[in-house]
């Protein structure tokens, strides 16, 4: 892609925290970033697949070495990102397609690097836990270990009959290999069944500080794909409505449907 990742601000004090596991080799092999939508959790994800992935000098990651340099443009072969998708319609899916389609789609969310939520009825279906777990089972392609990020970790969607898949993926999580590490983030953790959360170690990822939200708000893409979905272009106006979670203004496309939807409303009655 052209753009890369949109760079990561804030979130200071959980990045020193992840650098203090690493150092000590003390770094669980599942997390579960929990906090609001749009505070950058899979961003923050992305930070520490990279972190971990760097064999630059110190201060990790040094951002220019080979790997840093895929890894901040969506490309790394080792950090798999899975999210919310639309089901693909063929019925026998492999895990080549849905790789395939993932990686159009990081490409997709990397043309800007600011990107909306995924839509209401898209999900993490069984084919993508299989691939997961098909894909940690191999070796790493050219670094050392590799990542799995699974954003909006709590859409996923277990039909009956898949119990065999949810089972190895539970088990992936329970007892990731040595050179993999698991990163699942969610803004409702609490929609993530029980046998998931036993086998992660949760981290709260807060709201960002001001300076955090100015700095994200300031990112070119970001003031262009905010203005695209109806967004105030007042800074003080947007940074109340962020709250402190500058990406959850990328939801505001439908709020501004569902706002021009009651404007009709209102107009047609007035009009009689």
């Amino acid at each position: 892609p052209d753009v890369p990742l949109l760079p990561l601000h804030g979130h200071a004090a959980l990045r020193q925290r992840f650098e203090d596991a690493i150092r000590r080799d003390a770094l669980p092999g599942s997390l579960l970033l929990h906090g609001p939508q749009g505070v950058g959790k899979q961003r923050l994800a992305m930070w520490l697949g990279q972190r971990l992935l760097c064999t630059g000098p110190d201060p990790k990651p040094c951002g220019s070495c080979q790997h840093c340099r895929y890894a901040l443009a969506g490309t790394h072969p080792d950090i798999h990102w899975y999210f919310p998708r639309p089901r693909l319609k063929d019925s026998d899916v492999t895990s080549a397609d849905i790789e395939d389609d993932f990686r159009e789609a990081i490409a997709d969310r990397l043309k800007t690097g600011a990107y909306a939520p995924p839509a209401p009825e898209h999900a993490i279906f069984v084919a993508t836990m299989k691939a997961m777990v098909a894909s940690a089972a191999l070796a790493p392609a050219l670094a050392a270990r590799k990542v799995y990020i699974l954003g909006d970790a709590d859409r996923m969607v277990v039909q009956e009959g898949a119990e065999e898949a949810a089972g190895a993926f539970l088990k992936l999580l329970a007892e990731p290999p040595a050179r993999a590490t698991i990163i699942l983030t969610s803004s409702e953790p609490g929609a993530l069944i029980p046998t998931i959360r036993s086998r992660v170690v949760t981290i709260r990822v807060p709201a960002l500080g001001h300076e955090a939200v100015d700095a994200v708000l300031a990112e070119p893409a970001m003031r262009e794909a905010i203005a695209a979905v109806g967004v105030p272009p007042n800074l003080a106006e947007q940074r109340r409505l962020a709250a402190g979670a500058p990406g959850s203004l990328l939801a505001r496309g439908e709020w501004a449907d569902a706002l021009a939807r009651a404007r009709r409303m209102l107009e047609s009655a007035s009009d009689g």
